[in-house]
């Protein structure tokens, strides 16, 4: 694998000292890195994320990179006719939809591969990581909720030093696809792997209060204020749900919602730039 040089930060120096000393005892130094279909849709971000990336590695880092493709997915469905209707943070999909979503996250995977290869880091696709079975067919059509998690070759991967991509689509137990929910998905991979961090890199770089402000630290009681305020609705919603449940298990301590272009300085410096989620 080819390593991006950490150079372009005036504090690269301390940064890469302080946290080389903080990972060489660290067991685990596998980082989750959820990159969702808004990021991607974005030249400029998606640019971002892959830098993001690639500094990590510089630091001997392994990011384990999870992907959606909800705005893909949607403008695909429009195009066939089919409009996008979420339920509960969810997407109803029927059984025309499912293989939309099927064809986009795996195009879509494909792509980061390449991508990631032309810059010089090795990576592989895992387009069947998850199985899971139907959540509620009536209420959500081809909608699963995630069961299960291949994770040998995610640590494979990770042994010869190949970045793995892990796409948002899982399978039932006749390999028949079911569409997740990235978070839901991000979860399972977070409770298998134990990461030593978990990241989701968002366009918005956080969650946004309702004075239009990245809202810098939630924890469980204000999530829930914003919950019954609702300020935290659909995707956001799920995501922090997620994110709690992580933390009341103990897989997790904390984890980062974050702009890819703020990511180093999030991880690395004293700088928040970010949301972070903890008790």
């Amino acid at each position: 694998m080819s390593y991006f040089t950490f150079v372009d930060s005036p504090y690269a120096h301390e940064v890469l000292q302080r946290f080389r000393s903080h990972i060489s005892a660290a067991h685990n130094v596998a980082m989750v890195i959820k990159v969702g279909g808004g990021i991607i849709d974005d030249e400029e971000l998606f640019e971002d994320c892959l830098k993001a990336v690639g500094r990590l590695t510089s630091v001997d880092l392994y990011p384990i990179i999870i992907h959606g493709g909800g705005p893909q997915i949607s403008a695909t469905l429009e195009s066939i006719g089919e409009h996008a209707l979420f339920r509960d943070g969810l997407r109803v999909t029927s059984e025309r939809a499912i293989g939309v979503v099927s064809e986009t996250l795996t195009h879509i995977n494909s792509m980061i591969v390449q991508r990631l290869g032309s810059i010089g880091m090795e990576a592989m696709g895992l387009t069947q990581a998850f199985t899971a079975d139907h959540l509620n067919k009536s209420e959500y059509g081809e909608v699963g909720h995630v069961t299960g998690l291949n994770e040998e070759p995610i640590r494979q991967a990770i042994r010869d030093q190949v970045i793995p991509v892990v796409s948002c689509l899982a399978h039932d137990t006749h390999q028949r696809p079911l569409n997740v929910n990235g978070d839901d998905a991000a979860a399972k991979l977070v409770e298998t792997v134990h990461p030593l961090e978990y990241i989701s890199l968002t366009s918005t770089g956080g969650v946004i209060g309702a004075d239009g402000g990245i809202i810098r630290h939630i924890t469980p009681p204000l999530a829930n204020q914003m919950y019954e305020a609702e300020q935290l609705t659909g995707g956001m919603y799920k995501k922090v749900q997620e994110a709690l449940a992580l933390i009341d298990s103990g897989i997790v301590e904390k984890i980062l919602i974050v702009h890819p272009r703020h990511l180093i300085t999030e991880l690395f410096t004293d700088h928040g730039q970010g949301t972070l989620i903890s008790h």
